[in-house]
């Protein structure tokens, strides 16, 4: 059989969307996979237009599908992100092109997905996209999303009553194993553990974490039943980024931590404000972001030294460090350090997060 041009557009096609699936499946990595058509038809632009949606995408890559459309795999992003990101997308073409795309389908990987069925799935979204007029048309294998927020929740829940809810404390995000107790007009009410109520009440904002959802969803606080053990909340909703997306725990000190940064003979002293294993915010006085910004050395890996204090065993912490950010009085570092001594931070993390869940609980520490 002679290898043809279509031959060799199903091949490539097949075998990337396949190597996507395997490696995604393999490491646990969220995928999202995009499928467009464009308007425009005259090539110059056609082909301006591509190289512009390619460079939006941070290079990720435009794999040719059929009739005319392409598919592009979006990695380690979730499914809410990546809408976000194609509605932009929009905006920047009508801004500079005066145009869009014609019609978006976009879903995220299953961990039961195998090509079939994660590309029935994008086509049939695209036809729905083109029946119902719909700019973009997305959903993951159980869920539909465009339908509204609410009703997507209230089908979630009537088949899986149990849920996390997170707050944050000390700007680490604090998990609570609950269950959805009642489902209303316009609110929510969740049966959680009676030692969480008080540090739920104090809450602006929640967030959700089921397991049916690929996405976090949030809501407001309405009230707490302290004698039922119930907190009501209104106005829930996915969102495109929260805090419990952070791929490593983070905490603020429960006590002060100085610190000591040092490149040659310049140094200068400040407190951590909260750290994690690969990164820390260094506070010190303004006059010292001024010297250090005189000195022009900011894009140097500087040396940061401080003490660790973990159930009465002080570790004396030394860590070679780069400025990502400055802000204000505030260096954000990142921090590259020995096995063991990322050993001691992430146990000195974990033991001041156990710390943090008994202080939400009303316990002493």
């Amino acid at each position: 059989m002679n290898i043809t041009s279509d031959l060799v557009l199903s091949y490539l096609n097949t075998s990337i969307t396949e190597s996507e699936i395997e490696n995604a499946q393999k490491y646990s990595l969220d995928l999202s996979v995009i499928k467009f058509e464009i308007k425009e038809r005259e090539s110059k632009k056609y082909k301006e237009i591509l190289k512009f949606i390619n460079t939006y995408f941070d290079f990720l890559g435009i794999v040719p599908d059929t009739n005319n459309s392409f598919l592009v795999f979006a990695r380690n992003i979730k499914l809410h992100a990546v809408v976000l990101m194609v509605k932009n997308l929009n905006l920047a073409l009508k801004l500079n092109y005066n145009t869009n795309l014609k019609h978006v389908s976009i879903t995220s990987l299953d961990n039961n997905d195998d090509i079939n069925s994660l590309v029935d799935r994008l086509n049939r979204y695209m036809t729905k996209a083109k029946l119902t007029n719909s700019e973009i048309y997305y959903g993951t294998k159980n869920l539909d999303f465009n339908d509204s927020d609410v009703n997507i929740l209230k089908k979630v829940f009537e088949k899986e009553k149990s849920i996390n809810i997170y707050g944050l404390f000390h700007d680490a995000p604090i998990k609570i194993e609950s269950e959805v107790y009642k489902v209303g007009d316009g609110f929510t009410q969740f049966k959680v553990p009676k030692a969480y109520l008080s540090f739920l009440k104090k809450q602006p904002i929640l967030y959700f974490e089921h397991k049916s959802i690929a996405d976090i969803f949030s809501a407001s606080v309405l009230s707490v039943d302290f004698e039922n053990d119930l907190i009501e909340v209104g106005d829930m909703k996915f969102i495109d980024h929260s805090p419990i997306h952070r791929k490593q725990l983070r905490v603020s000190p429960l006590k002060p931590l100085k610190a000591f940064l040092s490149y040659g003979d310049f140094a200068i002293s400040g407190f951590i404000s909260d750290l994690s294993v690969s990164s820390i915010l260094f506070t010190t006085e303004i006059q010292n972001i001024d010297e250090l910004q005189k000195e022009n050395i900011k894009e140097k890996t500087f040396e940061l030294m401080f003490e660790l204090e973990i159930f009465g065993n002080t570790f004396e912490i030394k860590v070679k460090a780069t400025i990502f950010r400055i802000n204000g009085n505030q260096l954000v570092l990142n921090i590259f350090g020995s096995s063991e001594t990322q050993k001691i931070i992430n146990e000195y993390i974990n033991m001041s997060y156990q710390q943090l869940l008994l202080q939400v609980q009303g316990k002493v520490v």
